[in-house]
Parts: structure tokens; sequence; C-alpha cells
């Protein structure tokens, strides 16, 4: 008896085990299962997903990001994808979908290659060459831009609203865009930096899309925290406080106190009482007129600022916080007993107004404001979702080709190109590498595909028409690419239909990259239990009023 035929436990008895071709079958369902799924929302024609979350709310959208994160994700491989979706949204903003359906159809076609008795390997190998060509055929393809041309990052924007936006909305939301861009621009080591974070997007519903407008400052979404405040100041002094004015909490971060006897007790306890109420009129008598915190106040705190006829809003969210702090040109007070009027920062007004049925504290007029607020409008709560989702994108996308100096043809016309010029250069590569090769050519062309798919149009006649445009042997022949106003190929470079050099270019090789993982695996051995395949649990897209 050989070594390897002695019997021997090494795994526990419930388990299952795929292995080789069964093994890598079901992997590729899953994916492109997932694929498929994704595929109907891509392009201006696009349909959205309802999807219903555990705990009942409605998510309407076709953001491939918000899709993918809410998917009862089980399997294996989609787990894999959830975590290359947010790769994907987290490093470059967008191009989530491009990515998912480049990866199930880079092993659909694979498959059919497994199908012929290739070896995985070889289409590993013929993969990894043609990502290679894809990479220079990209940056050979790339179109220059002068980042501070208005218009060209205007028609940037524009590219990624319009599966949402259309018509002059699609404008004005387009230049609110370039203009907080503008506001938060800066210029680093002689590169240009641009902070998103410092951009805070705040939807509401109630009112239109037109009367969505960008604040130069900030917009709080809390309400002023008494009525005895006052609910309008001009001219503002601003203070960003992070310690809580509540007794109990002034000595929060103090690492230790030893208290021995009641009158100590009494002596902490006063001492408390005095640190706030010297803090409270040192504000006065600078002339602080706003206080935002972090944290809580006591009613005893809010009594007197009220007194000192200062507005005040506590728990004030990080996300709007720290921007806010910015916008104003304040420093952040961080200890009671350390406070200088250098700190403040500075409005021209700051108001409580009411939106809908809630109340919100607005701040306006700020001067250079190193972060603003684009405050969107829509009729509904998940319009506005959506409207909020695809600014996100579009301040991405806009950031990276400012970043990036450079653009790629929009309309499938970069797919399309890419794809003919490693077909043509696949003849070089002998053997079964080369049948690789060509059906990663062959999985780009999926993007045109698709487009032409939602758009409910021909993909025969269309996908040949804008082949032939790759071949008249023009200076323009690379920018072509579809257009379905007169359902005719067209310079997407002319018309200023462009996607981000960043998002495309990572879209391809983390989609390639993950197509050739997962081509790899030959063996799944599952000794999970059905715990193990609940959801896993997603970030906080929200702060705690209380951390």
């Amino acid at each position: 008896m050989s070594l390897s035929e002695r019997p021997m436990k090494l795994l526990e008895e419930e388990f299952k085990r795929y292995n080789k071709d069964e093994a890598l079958h079901t992997n590729i369902v899953a994916a492109v299962l997932m694929a498929e799924t994704i595929r109907t929302s891509f392009g201006p024609f696009g349909l959205d997903k309802m999807i219903l979350d555990p705990v009942g709310d409605i998510i309407i959208s076709n953001d491939g990001s918000t899709i993918v994160k809410n998917f009862d994700v089980r399997h294996p491989v989609a787990r894999i994808l959830d975590n290359l979706v947010r790769s994907q949204d987290k490093e470059v903003g967008d191009g989530s979908k491009t990515a998912v359906i480049l990866v199930g159809e880079l092993l659909k076609q694979a498959f059919k290659l497994l199908s012929e008795k290739i070896n995985p390997n070889d289409i590993i190998d013929g993969y990894e060459i043609a990502l290679r060509w894809t990479n220079e055929i990209l940056n050979e393809i790339a179109i220059e831009i002068d980042i501070n041309d208005g218009k060209i990052l205007k028609d940037i924007a524009k590219t990624a609203l319009t599966s949402k936006i259309h018509g002059k909305n699609e404008d004005y939301i387009s230049d609110l865009i370039i203009d907080a861009i503008h506001h938060v621009r800066e210029i680093k080591d002689g590169k240009d930096h641009i902070n998103t974070k410092n951009i805070y997007i705040l939807a509401k519903k109630g009112g239109n899309i037109p009367d969505s407008k960008l604040i130069k400052g900030m917009v709080i979404d809390k309400e002023v925290i008494s009525e005895s405040m006052p609910k309008r100041i001009e001219n503002a002094k601003i203070a960003m406080i992070e310690p809580s004015l509540e007794h109990k909490k002034v000595h929060k971060f103090d690492p230790k106190i030893y208290i021995n006897n009641s009158n100590q007790m009494k002596s902490f306890l006063r001492k408390d009482k005095e640190v706030i109420e010297n803090f409270i009129k040192k504000m006065k008598e600078t002339g602080v007129n706003v206080a935002l915190f972090r944290r809580d106040i006591s009613e005893r705190s809010q009594r007197l600022l009220a007194n000192a006829n200062i507005m005040a809003a506590r728990f004030v969210h990080r996300e709007q916080f720290y921007p806010a702090q910015k916008a104003v040109g304040a420093k952040l007070i961080t200890k009671l007993d350390d406070y200088s009027p250098k700190d403040l920062g500075h409005a021209e007004l700051v108001e409580e107004r009411k939106i809908g049925k809630k109340k919100i504290i607005f701040i306006e007029g700020c001067k250079n404001p190193k972060a603003v607020c684009l405050f969107l409008r829509a009729g509904i709560k998940n319009v506005g979702y959506e409207l909020e989702r695809r600014v996100i994108d579009a301040i991405s996308v806009v950031r990276n080709a400012i970043k990036d100096k450079k653009v790629l043809p929009g309309g499938a016309a970069t797919e399309i190109e890419t794809a003919k010029r490693i077909r043509l250069k696949s003849s070089s590569v002998a053997g079964k590498k080369q049948l690789a090769i060509e059906a990663f050519a062959d999985s780009l062309e999926i993007i045109p595909k698709t487009l032409i798919e939602t758009a409910g149009l021909d993909q025969l006649d269309y996908l040949t028409e804008l082949r032939a445009s790759h071949n008249q042997e023009t200076d323009e022949d690379i920018y072509f690419g579809l257009n379905f106003e007169n359902k005719q190929p067209m310079n997407m470079a002319k018309l200023g239909i462009m996607d981000s050099f960043k998002a495309k270019y990572h879209a391809i090789n983390a989609a390639s990259e993950v197509a050739r993982l997962i081509l790899r695996i030959d063996d799944i051995i599952d000794q999970a239990d059905e715990s193990a395949y609940a959801p896993p649990p997603k970030p906080r897209e929200d702060y705690d009023d209380e951390d």
C-alpha cells in the first residue's frame, strides 16, 4: 500500500467538497449569474433594481456599488465580487459595474476554452499577456486634457450623470459639481490635490432638482437645541467644540481621577461647573454667537448658552462637523480651558430653516471655504438617494481626470479599439495562449454589447457598424463610439462623451485579476455551517449621535 492510499482522517465528516471541473464550474456560474444581474442596469438606458433590505426598507437604484453591497451574498465567489466592488468604489469611485460585468464575461469565455480541453494555466497566461497589452493601449489612446478648461470638466461630469439626469438638469448639476471641486482643489508640491470628503453632499426630499444649490459653507442636519436660542445670526463667529458640555463628561479624556471622600466629590463637581461657566463666559466675551458641538450639552449648559444669546447644535455628525470646521476656517477646540479667539471661524449667515418637516442649520457666505456642501433636492426620497449617488460618482470621475490629466473616449470606443488592437497583436503568440488572448479581446466587447442591449437596439447590426468605424484608417477612428441620439457611431471626443482613465484602467485590471484568481481554484472544501453563509456585516454608513 502506498502512502497516499493509507486511510487518514484530515477533515471533519460534515463537509462538502468540489474538485477539478466541478469547482471551476460552480465558481464560474456564480460569477456569471452576478454579472448578468448587473448587466441590465448598465449604461444610460440601464434599468433600476428594487432591493428590500433586512429591515424592510426599499432601495431603488441602478448604481453598481449600491446593488452589490445590498446583495445577500452567500457563495464565496459572490463575496469576492462584493470585495471587488468595494475596492473599485473606494479607490476610484466609479466603474464597479464595468468590473463585475468584465469578470463574468472573462470567465464565460474561459469556460468555452475549458470545454475545449485547454488547460487553465494557458488561459491565465494568455489573459496576463492580453492585460499587459491592454494597459499599453489604454495609455496610447488616452486623450490629454487641459484641467483648467471648465467645459471639458463639465463634459466629464455630464457623462457620469447621464443615466439619471437629463437636459437642463444635467447641465445645472454639472455646473454645481465643477464649482464645488474648484473650491476644494488645492496645489500641493506642484500637484493637484482634491479631497472629496471636503464636498459634503446632502439630499433632501421636497422641491425639484433645479432647487439644488452649492452652499459655500455647510449644512448641519440638526436643529438649534433650544427654542430660547436665536435662529438667525448674521456675521457669525463660530466655535467648533469637541468635548461635551455635560458635567459628568468634562473630564472624559483624563486618564485617572481619584476621589476618596464626599468633600472631594463636591469639589470635583464644583470645579466642573466652574470650567463650563468660565468657558461659556469667555465665549460670550470674545463675541461667539454660534457653537457647534460634536457631543452632548447638559440642560444647564443649554440655559447658559441661551442666556449668552449663542445659537448651538449638539451631536453634529462627523461627516458634517469636520468639513464645517474647514468651511468656516475654525480651529477645533479640544479642551475647554485652552481656548483662544483665534480658534473661531466666520460666516456671513447662520440660520435654521425648515426643509419639509425637519429643521436644519445653514452656514453660508464663508470666505475662501476649504469645504462646501452640495444641497440636493428631489421630489421623493429614492430619487434623492440616486441623485446623491450619481453626484458622488461624477465628483470622483472629475477628480480622477484632474489628477490623471487624461481621459478615455466613452460610448464603448475604448473597448472596441482595445479589442481590435489585441486581436492584431495576438498572432505574435503561438499555441493555445493565442486563443486565450483572443477570448480576452472578445470579453472587452461585452461593454458595447451591453450598451446596445440596454438601449433596445439590434446587437449584431450596431456592433458590426461600430467595429467597421474603427477600421477606416483615419486619425479619428479610435474615438468612435455609440451615439444613441442618431443611432450612428460618432466621434466621442467631439461630443464630449468621455470616461475616467483611472476608473477604466482599475476596472479592467481588477476584473482580470479576479478572473485569473477564480481560474486558479481547482478544489473547494466547504466546512462552514449555515451561519457562515449569512451576509457579511456592512460597514456603518452613518455615525451614532452619541459616540
